[in-house]
């Protein structure tokens, strides 16, 4: 009976060993991605972020072209205060990864090849 009760134990902590702990640890999750904080330092000094929520789906490639016409038209013609092309690429590099995530179901697929320079956002800051 003893050689039974400690199998089970040992199961016991085994399994309760391999559960995570969650308590005060962060899951990758919980991290934010580096660009999330600039984003909203630098581009919400002129505009809410409902614009990368109104993007349609996009490929890669359009998302990646997309986001650095935006990010450059931003600070070349509106004078947006991003310091420095780091700064730009990681905002552009979580803009790109949130593309996707903001898609809703609704808006449209656009092809692999499809002309998208129209869906730039095209507003004029504050």
């Amino acid at each position: 009976m003893t050689d039974q009760l400690h199998r089970v134990r040992y199961t016991l902590v085994f399994l309760w060993m391999l559960l995570p702990i969650h308590v005060g640890a962060q899951t990758l999750e919980d991290v934010p991605h580096p660009g999330q904080e600039l984003l909203e330092t630098y581009c919400t000094v002129c505009h809410n972020l409902d614009y990368v929520e109104m993007q349609p789906r996009l490929t890669q490639k359009q998302a990646q072209n997309l986001w650095a016409n935006t990010v450059k038209k931003m600070v070349q013609l509106y004078g947006a205060e991003i310091p420095n092309r780091l700064t730009q690429q990681a905002i552009i590099d979580y803009l790109i990864l949130q593309s996707e995530r903001f898609s809703a179901p609704h808006h449209a697929s656009a092809e692999e090849d499809a002309d998208i320079s129209h869906t730039q956002t095209n507003f004029v800051p504050q």
